[in-house]
């Protein structure tokens, strides 16, 4: 399994790979323009440049799916920074040392081997599913790994979607009763959504609203508009059209 991360736009400072530890970097590609690739070698940071007509996350993505090599592809955002639940019974956090990160990798392997998509928990939120390990089905997002073949032999594709493309792609195979296992016991966290670079240099308001209602339409009833208000969006987006998605009926819909 590789892990790949999609960026642009972002040549100065990669946070998730400079948070990951040495031996996760052997196996861990940038996915940036070809245009942007020497900045990130000359960093030391090892790449998969895609072909400049391949522009915005969702194609990103679905490029990443049609050319890794490798059966099992897992993805991450380019600014997390990482955390795992202590054991002393409890849902507090502390900062993953690189064991953790081991551990964190080979479960979603074993997990893979059950699910045909593994996401990781967001930080935000992972108080309330203690003492679970495994939250299934549900919302995946920013960091997760798919059987990739599953999604290529389904015609599941990111680019169906300009935004929220996880989220399709996730009700996607929870329609075809495949549910998703997001791992409880490492989390990450990043300090803004829709931040300078990446995504937000095309995702407006209306882009965000279009995506939006095109998931609703896809998914039709298991996805339902809202207004939302949140201080960590940054680029205009601090009040926007979201959704609102019942993953549970999702996968009921298919038994």
């Amino acid at each position: 399994m590789k892990l790949f991360i999609p960026t642009y736009k972002r040549t100065e400072k990669q946070r998730t790979w400079d948070n990951l530890p040495d031996f996760a970097k052997e196996f861990t590609y940038l996915v940036c323009p070809e245009s942007e690739a020497d900045a990130h070698r000359e960093a030391g940071r090892q790449v998969f440049p895609a072909p400049e007509t391949v522009k915005g996350i969702a194609p990103t993505r679905q490029w990443i799916i049609e050319n890794s090599e490798d059966d099992q592809v897992m993805m991450a955002d380019d600014d997390q920074s990482f955390a795992c639940r202590k054991l002393d019974g409890t849902y507090k956090l502390r900062p993953m040392e690189e064991d953790d990160f081991r551990d964190m990798f080979v479960e979603v392997i074993m997990t893979l081997d059950k699910y045909n998509a593994v996401g990781i928990s967001a930080q935000a939120g992972n108080n309330n599913t203690f003492p679970k390990e495994i939250v299934t089905p549900g919302r995946m997002y920013n960091m997760y790994a798919f059987n990739r073949n599953v999604l290529l032999e389904n015609n599941i594709r990111f680019d169906d979607m300009v935004v929220m493309e996880d989220f399709h792609v996730t009700l996607s195979l929870l329609k075809l009763g495949m549910p998703n296992a997001i791992l409880q016991n490492w989390c990450w966290s990043q300090p803004a959504s829709n931040a300078a670079g990446g995504c937000s240099t095309y995702r407006t308001s209306d882009v965000q609203k279009e995506g939006a209602h095109r998931l609703a339409a896809l998914h039709a009833p298991f996805v339902t508009i809202v207004e939302k208000e949140s201080k960590s969006w940054g680029n205009g987006l601090g009040v926007r059209t979201d959704v609102r998605v019942q993953w549970k009926k999702a996968l009921q819909s298919a038994q």
